[in-house]
This record gives C-alpha cells, structure tokens and sequence, in this order.
C-alpha cells in the first residue's frame, strides 16, 4: 500500500509547447508572490516591484493573436492597477465563471489588452503536478481527494474522514486564517456529512463558485467551523505517487 507525503517546497509545472514537444520545468514558486492563470496559460510572479509573467503554459510561440508571453508585465486587470500578486488574485477570485479578465499588458513598447474567460482553460495550458512519496501519513488519500480550491486534501483513517495535509501554497487567504491542520476531523460541509474523503470532495465540488461553503471540523472535542464564499480553484492538480 502507497503512504503519501507532498513535498511543499517545490512544484512542478509540466506543460507542451506549441508544436507538442513534451518539457517539463521544476521551478520554486511561493504562495504570497506566484498565481497561474491557466485561462491565459501564463505563470505570473512578483518581480522588480512589479508583476511579470515568468513563463507561458505552452511555450513562447510566435503565431499571431494577443497572448501573453514571458516578460510581459502585468499594468491593469478590469481597470484596476496591479503592483502585486495579492491584487490580481482577488480580482480573479471575486469573478465568476464565465466572468471576463481583462489584462493590460507592457511588452516592451507596446501596450495592450489580453481577454480571457474565468473557467475557459485552453487544451494545452498545462497542469501543475504535486509529487508524493513514501513518508509516514495516511493510505487513505488519492488525487481525487484533493479539494484544489481549498488546498485541503482529505484521506479516510479509524472512519473517519481527516485533513491529510493542508497545501498553504495553493490555499486561498480565508482558509490560511482559518489555519487547517494534519488530523482535523471532517464533520460536515453545508449540513452534509460525507463518509469518505472522496464524497468530501465531491460536495465541494458540487457548491458553485461565489455560494457559501461552510465545514465543520471537530478539533479536540470541540468544533471548528469553516465559513467562505466558495472560491475557484486556480487550476487542474495532478498528485503523482512513486513508491
């Protein structure tokens, strides 16, 4: 039987070029100053006081058509100013599907406008792979009990369903003040109480974007509760096992 452990520090970010060759980059991203937008197959980090696209999901082709490309940096989303990180990720996490994003955008000289729809991922923009190992932890977690949009990925122990691990890098900022940790027991998500970390996920799943989403952990004899607008995730997870 598999043990599972994620290696926080690192992710890798495994995408096709344009004319299918396979790449792979394994690259240090941190939480509070990366985002991937996959709508617009671009990886954007902090960089010089400003925000820049670090790589595009896709490779840097040069057929025609506005797109984002490596080095281009970041000027505005839906008219709002971007200076860092934390601003166009609330701006994107406030949009609902099918909500537009509109991206003004220096590329040396030139200025202009990259429009994407919130939830329109492009075939080939890529999917970000967490690796896990073996290490102490429970058998009882898998890629489908991950709940991406909340950097929680559940597991089943004793009957009960638990935090497996808590992925700060992936979570977005209401659940971090919440502060999850390993071992928390599931109780219930909107009054519902799922019998596997796989039906937890797919409850989850199931709440639409922007709707309220509350779970109740129980923490040592005592209920905590998790109260948000359910919010989108910010792209497709893979979890790759190796023994």
């Amino acid at each position: 039987m598999k043990k599972l452990v994620l290696i926080p520090t690192f992710f890798f970010i495994t995408f096709f070029s344009d004319d299918q060759a396979f790449a792979q980059q394994r690259m240090t991203l941190d939480a509070n100053s990366s985002l991937i937008l996959q709508e617009l197959k671009a990886v954007l980090v902090e960089q010089d006081d400003e925000v820049v696209v670090r790589i595009r999901l896709g490779g840097n082709d040069d057929t025609p058509g506005d797109k984002l490309l490596a080095g281009d940096v970041i000027l505005m989303a839906n008219g709002k100013r971007i200076k860092d990180i934390a601003t166009i990720r609330d701006i994107y996490n406030n949009l609902k599907d099918d909500e537009e994003i509109k991206v003004g955008v220096r590329r040396g000289e030139e200025r202009f406008i990259v429009r994407a729809k919130k939830g329109d991922m492009p075939e080939d923009s890529g999917m970000r792979t967490m690796t896990m190992g073996n290490n102490t932890g429970n058998p009882g977690a898998t890629t489908e009990t991950l709940a991406a949009e909340l950097g929680i990925l559940f597991g089943d122990k004793d009957g009960n369903v638990i935090i497996e691990r808590f992925i700060d890098m992936i979570a977005p900022e209401a659940v971090k003040e919440f502060g999850p940790k390993d071992g928390f027991v599931l109780k219930t998500i909107n009054g519902t109480s799922p019998e596997t970390a796989k039906e937890a996920v797919e409850l989850i799943k199931n709440i639409k974007v922007g709707e309220e989403l509350n779970i109740t952990f129980e923490v040592d004899g005592e209920e905590k509760i998790l109260s948000m607008k359910k919010p989108a995730s910010q792209g497709n997870f893979n979890i790759r096992t190796r023994n």
